[in-house]
């Protein structure tokens, strides 16, 4: 029996749902993207509804690819988005566009890269629907894949229709539902059917209108399709339906025994094969072969025809895609509920071990094994723990779930139980747990392992990158108090303790380690301890804003540190090393590093690697006045970012230059984001993310025109001053002093006033600390030639930005003794904010000029903010490319960019050019490019006139003070 039988051939009761769906769908096939997000409880629809989506998408030319999660798969990494993009009779994608064919745990980042660029390839050339259905059981990377791959996508064709109960926060997909439902998607919200859909359905299933007994029974299925169904074919069964007078009715409203009666009951009207055959089905999953069922009954597949045939004809099965499987989630549900709990362990224990002989890996019977076996089991506490090893940097929760249960399985002198115990400890803490995890590897690790061993297993946890500083040096703590450690692996802890109380912003104690540290490293001669501790020397030195000396000490540190055989470090230092040149207006030589390490990064597949450097890039472009470059990559990088999971110092400094190119800019949605972000960090980081939380909230604060406001969130940190931060810019001190000066606060002037004067004496080859130290003098002195050697300094190093700033308050300060050079030196900032896309200054400039009533020959005109006329160069060089119909990959390479830095440029392309898809842009693209062949002096509006009216004066700082200063 096929299980189409069962459902109406029409959709009945979903007419809105379905429309609102198709609405979407249609969207997707004019060339933009969708999310779609159903929900309601189990038999309610969901899967039906998908189907007629489906219907809905072929009719639309949109091609499809669909799954089903399964429960017993919920932790194999992407086994969900794989099925779905790959699998079936007719996959979605081809899997040798693949690269990584079976991609390892740790390749989420670039495994994610892959399929989005194959996606958008496929869906420039047709539309897609991806349709994941019963979402509650994804795994952990298609929660991830899910979450990401929407936002990424949005600009292209592609339909994403997720179908989920009501879930847990605990689940993974919960994240995943509630972050795609505060974006633009469509939420479809399955209740129950009403009167006149049920009597639809009552009557097309019975084949005549249903009577007043019938409409009885079928309004106690309350409205779900599935009982409703379950109801009307029991009546069919027992043959309890007569027509009368053209109505089907019954002679009396007792449910049938499949509805009324327990699982239990309805299998004991089966013949005995035929309930042992659907009981032991219910423990091999949602979806079996017959040669699984022969060989968990121990007979031949021929004499499984009849009892199958039997369970086929009873409703319990359906044949999917050569294989069997339970009519509902219900049914099986239900099969198992009925089943004594100790049978069920039993037989749940005897399908893990098939499934294993036939090659099913470890993490795709874990929940089984774990659920089901008893103490002692070998073969149990094997795969548990190999399981948590290979899903440990993928899913840390489920790691941690297996590593416990096989922690329980093991009895006390078990040979691989300080194995597990360590596996265990690892990933509770990459979970986040921290609770959890201290109270674990407090008890536990003590208890099963050697202080040796337990020392190697806090030092893994103490050189976790995704954890907070403040627990990878609490685990060093930890480690050091352990009798009889090695001196090798005390060495190792005592530089690595250092590095952590660096990096979480605690200076002085980091300080106060080295001596220690050093002794104990010189007297292992260990390369990694060695590397590891000269990271920090330098780190410290950089912090202590000895510059030329940090230099020194990384190059160093990176020499010697081959020989530890340490990449990832030596990368990190190669990097800390191109910040310092950057304070030392060595720019080209910083941007050679970034661009080498993206490229080695890159090609290594080192993802960590490769976003420490993407973000650092973009902070030293906005260094250099490339603002609108600067903050396509930060929004892309850090797009589902909410500061929860900002605890590297990195991260910090890269939001704080995030907020700051949103208030240039004046983007009021970014910095919203940031300012929520900012409180997060300020909540629950480390010293280090407090001080950069508070200079993103000072910022926003700024951008709202309140700077009390930003004063107060400077000043209100009450363990440590918020500049100069790790890692520092060298020019914050000048907003520093402008909120001083405009709220009148002697603390923070002084606070600037110290930071610049002593990094200025650190570091006299410095141009930029120099112009610093020069321009906060003279704005808090209102001394005009302190504030020219500012604007002169910056004028002869790269800094573009904060030589319009140091412009702007010169200009000030020359009002009162020389009104037209003031308002001369206004114009020349106005100019300078102007070219580089500064609106929120260069609206505050024009403010200042028209207070002081200069109406007359602005040359400079207020920027566009529609049509091509105002984009950035670097936004129509990637509109251009994407209009010929490149895929955001292809952009990327040709302009040495991210692909999500690339989709973030679309986004600010489609809003300027009031757009919603990449369709109407190539239109738009090949209208520009046709007007491009008309002669200038026929097309006054052309794109070339328009750049030329917004950069010129750019370079002619004189000519435009000249045209300001005519009154």
């Amino acid at each position: 029996m096929n299980r189409q039988r069962w459902w109406p051939c029409e959709l009945r009761g979903r007419s809105g749902e379905l429309a609102l769906i198709e609405d979407e769908l249609r969207r997707v096939a004019d060339g933009r993207g969708s999310a779609i997000v159903v929900t309601g409880g189990a038999g309610i629809g969901k899967t039906r509804l998908l189907a007629e989506s489906k219907t809905v998408a072929d009719r639309l030319g949109i091609r499809t690819g669909s799954v089903a999660a399964e429960p017993n798969e919920s932790a194999v990494e992407m086994s969900t988005l794989l099925s779905a993009l790959f699998g079936g009779r007719e996959p979605l994608l081809s899997r040798q566009e693949l690269p990584l064919t079976q991609p390892e745990p740790n390749q989420r980042f670039w495994l994610l890269r892959d399929i989005e660029a194959i996606l958008e390839k496929n869906a420039l050339q047709s539309p897609l629907a991806v349709c994941v259905d019963d979402a509650h059981w994804v795994d952990a990377g298609t929660a991830a894949a899910l979450r990401e791959l929407p936002l990424r996508l949005r600009d292209v064709p592609i339909a994403w229709i997720i179908a989920a109960r009501p879930t847990p926060e605990s689940n993974p997909i919960a994240r995943t539902l509630d972050y795609l439902q505060s974006r633009d998607l469509c939420k479809v919200g399955l209740g129950p059917l009403r009167a006149e859909a049920i009597a639809a359905i009552t009557a097309e299933i019975l084949g005549a209108e249903p009577g007043r007994n019938v409409l009885t029974l079928a309004e106690r299925a309350a409205g779900n399709p599935f009982l409703l169904v379950e109801t009307l074919l029991g009546l069919q069964e027992e043959a309890r339906v007569e027509i009368v007078g053209g109505l089907a009715d019954v002679r009396n409203t007792q449910l049938p025994r499949r509805v009324a009666q327990k699982m239990r009951e309805r299998l004991a009207h089966l013949s005995a094969p035929a309930r042992e055959a659907v009981i032991v089905a219910a423990s091999l999953g949602r979806r079996f072969s017959f040669t699984d069922m022969a060989q968990m009954l121990d007979c031949p597949t021929s004499d499984l025809l009849a009892p199958v045939g039997e369970l086929l004809d009873a409703d319990l099965f359906v044949e999917h895609e050569a294989k069997l499987a339970f009519w509902h989630d219900i049914t099986r549900e239900a099969v198992r509920a009925s089943v004594p709990v100790s049978a069920r362990c039993a037989l749940d224990r005897q399908a893990a071990t098939i499934l294993l002989e036939r090659g099913a890996l470890p993490v795709e019977v874990a929940y089984q094994l774990a659920a089901s076996a008893e103490l002692g089991d070998e073969v149990a506490i094997t795969t548990l723990l190999q399981a948590a090893k290979t899903v440990v940097s993928t899913d840390a929760a489920a790691a941690s779930d297996f590593g416990c249960r096989a922690l329980d399985l093991s009895p006390l002198q078990h040979p691989r139980r300080g194995e597990i115990v360590s596996v265990t400890a690892v990933a509770l803490h990459t979970s986040g747990s921290s609770g959890e995890a201290i109270a674990f590897a407090d008890a536990a690790l003590r208890d099963t392992l050697p202080a040796e061993q337990e020392a190697q297993v806090r030092l893994s946890i103490a050189g976790m990158f995704a954890l907070s500083p403040d627990a990878r040096a609490e685990a060093g703590r930890q480690a050091l108090r352990l009798p009889d450690v090695s001196p090798t692996l005390r060495a190792a802890h005592l530089a690595c303790l250092t590095y952590n109380l660096l990096v979480a912003g605690r200076i002085e104690e980091a300080r106060r380690s080295i001596p220690e540290a050093r002794i104990a490293t010189a007297a292992t001669a260990d390369p990694r301890a060695s590397l590891i501790l000269g990271v920090a020397e330098a780190g410290i030195a950089y912090a202590d804003e000895r510059f030329d000396k940090a230099v020194e000490l990384f190059t160093k540190t990176a020499r010697e540190g081959l020989a530890a055989g340490e990449n990832t470090r030596i990368r990190m230092v190669q990097m800390y090393c191109g910040e310092i040149l950057s304070h030392l207006g060595r720019e080209d030589e910083a941007l050679t590093i970034a661009q080498e390490g993206l490229a080695s990064a890159q090609r290594d597949r080192q993802d960590w690697i490769y976003e420490m450097y993407e973000t650092w890039q973009a902070r030293l472009w906005l260094r250099l006045g490339r603002i609108s470059e600067a903050a396509a990559v930060l929004e892309g990088r850090f797009e589902l970012e909410d500061g929860t999971r900002a605890v590297a110092a990195l991260d910090g400094a890269a939001l704080c230059a995030m907020a700051r190119a949103a208030m240039h800019m004046a983007d009021t949605r970014q910095l919203r984001r940031a300012g929520e972000i900012g409180k997060v960090m300020l909540k629950l980081g480390t010293p280090v993310i407090k001080q950069h939380g508070a200079w993103i909230l000072a910022l926003t604060a700024m951008a709202d025109g309140d700077m009390n406001a930003a004063r107060d969130w400077l000043t209100g940190l009450a363990d440590s001053p918020v500049l100069p931060r790790f890692p520092q810019d060298v020019t914050d001190e000048m907003v520093l002093a402008r909120i001083a000066a405009a709220t009148g606060d002697a603390l923070l002037a002084q606070l600037a006033l110290a930071n610049t004067r002593r990094r200025a004496a650190t570091n006299t080859s410095s141009l930029a600390i120099s112009a610093t130290q020069a321009y906060v003098h003279g704005l808090l002195s209102n001394d005009e030639r302190e504030l020219r050697a500012g604007v002169d300094g910056f004028g002869r190093c790269r800094r573009p930005l904060e030589w319009a700033m140091a412009t702007e308050d010169l200009g000030i300060c020359l009002l009162s003794s020389d009104r037209a050079a003031g308002v001369a030196t206004l114009g020349q900032a106005l100019v300078r904010y102007t070219d580089l896309g500064a609106v929120w200054d260069a609206r505050r400039v024009r403010g200042q000029l028209r207070d002081l009533g200069i109406r007359r020959r602005i040359v400079v005109r207020e920027p566009a903010t529609r049509g091509w006329a105002a984009m950035t160069e670097a936004e129509e060089s990637v509109a251009r490319l994407v209009a010929q119909g490149l895929t955001n990959r292809e952009v990327a390479e040709q302009l040495f960019l991210s692909p999500h830095t690339v989709n973030s440029h679309l986004r600010h392309i489609f809003t300027k050019l009031a757009i919603k898809s990449r369709v109407e842009l190539a239109r738009l693209g090949a209208v520009e490019a046709g007007a491009s062949d008309v002669p200038t002096s026929q097309n006054e509006d052309h794109t070339l006139l328009h750049r030329h009216a917004r950069h010129r004066g750019a370079d002619d700082g004189n000519g435009a003070a000249r045209t300001f200063g005519n009154q």
